[in-house]
């Protein structure tokens, strides 16, 4: 019993806390109903993580994600008129706890799993209308973000390329909470016959319902002592 409990002590003497910062891409795939995955497609994603490593065993990460979300009826035409939507875009970020695996006869691989909350800002694509009148009009919409709490939870692993450089592979699931009563500012911009005209307007408040994705990513990491 002494044996054990100065083995665990010199360990925790000889571990210096450290901190890693992880440069990831990633891809989602809706677990939503019907309101978001039938409207978008599965999307794309960059993250920055920056994990600070207080034990062998537990960690604080904190990740600032930008997402793309494609619409999958990006253009529609009907007689007299073409509509548009460009690509919205989701900013997340979020902070929450990481727990390592250590592996004692592979040190150079990392298992962990984590959990984490904070915002997710979702901003609508630019909507675009092209009536065929004489002459041609073009209306063109932008919408504000809105932001909306979420939690998600994952695991990973990290596997050494060198003393400070890893590479990072992570699974993870998101779930962010509906909102209700949202008012959407619309800038609406009309063109017609070299003439452009502005106004701004609140939409009638509607609820921006719940959503849920699984992401997958793989990254390049980089461990700095402190």
């Amino acid at each position: 019993m002494l044996v054990m409990i100065f083995g665990s002590a010199a360990q925790a003497q000889i571990f210096k806390p450290s901190v890693n910062v992880i440069v990831r891409g990633n891809y989602s795939l809706w677990l939503s109903d019907s309101t978001w995955k039938n409207e978008y497609k599965e999307f794309p994603g960059i993250q920055l993580e920056a994990v600070v490593n207080l034990t062998s065993m537990w960690g604080i990460s904190g990740t600032f994600a930008a997402d793309f979300i494609s619409a999958k009826d990006r253009t529609l035409t009907i007689p007299g008129a073409t509509f548009t939507q460009e690509s919205s875009s989701q900013i997340a970020g979020y902070l929450g706890p990481r727990y390592y695996i250590n592996l004692p006869a592979n040190k150079m691989v990392k298992i962990y799993i984590d959990a984490a909350a904070g915002l997710y800002s979702f901003k609508p694509g630019t909507f675009k209308m092209t009536e065929t009148t004489n002459p041609p009009r073009v209306t063109t919409i932008t919408f504000n973000s809105v932001s909306q709490f979420g939690f998600n939870a994952g695991a990973g692993v990290n596997v050494g390329l060198g003393p400070s450089m890893f590479a990072n592979f992570m699974i993870k699931y998101h779930n962010v909470l509906k909102k209700t009563d949202v008012v959407f500012r619309e800038k609406i911009t009309v063109e017609q016959q070299g003439t452009t005209t502005t106004t701004t307007t609140n939409s009638t408040p509607e609820d921006i319902p719940a959503r849920s994705y699984l992401q997958f990513g793989i990254g390049l990491g980089f461990t700095f002592g402190m």
